[in-house]
């Protein structure tokens, strides 16, 4: 019994440190479209968002990617 219960929280163990570790990760990335890599278009329009990686979406929804989807639709 002993056994199947350390067995058991071992594996919980390395479930939480893998789903741990691959959401720090997520979180630390950089977005694609950071400003040091975007390049601006004079046919583009520029909308600027203040924030942080929840503005971005690292962890809720990527707000940015919504207006930018958005914003092909604008004439």
């Amino acid at each position: 019994m002993l056994r199947t219960i350390l067995t058991a929280v071992f594996i919980l163990a390395i479930l939480f440190g893998g789903v741990a570790g691959y959401t720090l990760l997520s979180v630390e990335r950089l977005p694609g479209n950071r400003p040091g890599r975007y390049e601006p278009r004079p046919e583009d329009k520029t909308v600027v968002f203040a924030g942080d990686s929840i503005t971005q979406g690292r962890i809720s929804a990527d707000y940015v990617k919504l207006v930018e989807d958005q914003a092909k639709n604008w004439t």
